[in-house]
C-alpha cells in the first residue's frame, strides 16, 4: 500500500519519513514538502492509496479536494482553515509573529525555524538543522498570513488535533468541525499525535 504524506512547515521529508516509517513499516511512504512545487510532487507520484496532510500540509489539501478526492482515503492532522489567532478559525498564532517568522528568517534562518520547532513542540525534530531554502520557507509563511479554504471540506474529512497543541486551539477546532478527533495528551509533534491517536492505516 502506498501512504503519501504533505508535510508540515519547517519539517525535512527525512525526518517525517523516519517517523512514518518506524510507525508503519509494512507500507511504502513518500513524503511531499509543503512548498511552492507541492502540487507537481504530487501529480508525479504512482497511484496513492493513502494521501495525508499534516498541518500546513493538511490546509493544502483541504484547499484542493479533487486532489484529496482521487485518494482511496485521506486523512486530516492538525488541519485548519485560516491558521491566524485573528481571524477566530483556530490558530493561536498571530499575524504579527508570522510577519517577524518571516523577517527572521532572512537574517538567521536556522535560529528561527528552532524556535518555530521548540515552540510547536515539535521534539524530535528539534536537534535537526534545515536543509529547506528560505525561498520555500518564505511561501509557507505566505499561505499561512494570506491562505483561507472552504470549512466544509474539512468537516466531511477524517481529521486529528492535539488537546495540547501550542499553535491549535483544539476546543475551537472542535466547535468549527464536529468531526475532528481531539487526540487527549498529544500536542502538535506529529509522532506523538500518529502514537495517541492509535490511526492504523
Amino acid at each position: 500500500m502506498r501512504v503519501t504524506w504533505v508535510n508540515g512547515w519547517g519539517l525535512e521529508g527525512d525526518y517525517v519519513l523516519d517517523v512514518v516509517e518506524s510507525m508503519y513499516p509494512d507500507y511504502e511512504h513518500s513524503v511531499v514538502y509543503s512548498d511552492s512545487d507541492w502540487e507537481r510532487e504530487l501529480d508525479r507520484l504512482p497511484e496513492i492509496d493513502v494521501l495525508i496532510g499534516f498541518s500546513l500540509g493538511a490546509h493544502l489539501l483541504a484547499g484542493r479536494p479533487e486532489i484529496v478526492d482521487r485518494c482511496k482515503r485521506a486523512i486530516l492532522l492538525a488541519p485548519f482553515e485560516d491558521f491566524k489567532a485573528d481571524s477566530d478559525k483556530g490558530g493561536k498564532v498571530r499575524r504579527g509573529q508570522l510577519v517577524y517568522l518571516s523577517r527572521w528568517l532572512d537574517r538567521d534562518p536556522n535560529a528561527a525555524i528552532l524556535d518555530f520547532r521548540e515552540r510547536a513542540g515539535l521534539n524530535g525534530a528539534i536537534v535537526r538543522k534545515s536543509s529547506i531554502s528560505v525561498v520555500e520557507l518564505k511561501w509557507g509563511i505566505e499561505r499561512l498570513l494570506d491562505g483561507s479554504v472552504d470549512g466544509e471540506f474539512i468537516r466531511r474529512m477524517e481529521c486529528y488535533v492535539g488537546s495540547e497543541d501550542t499553535l491549535l486551539d483544539s476546543a475551537r477546532l472542535k466547535e468549527l468541525y464536529p468531526n475532528i478527533n481531539v487526540v487527549e495528551g498529544a500536542g502538535h509533534d506529529l509522532a506523538e499525535l500518529l502514537e495517541k491517536a492509535g490511526i492504523e492505516l
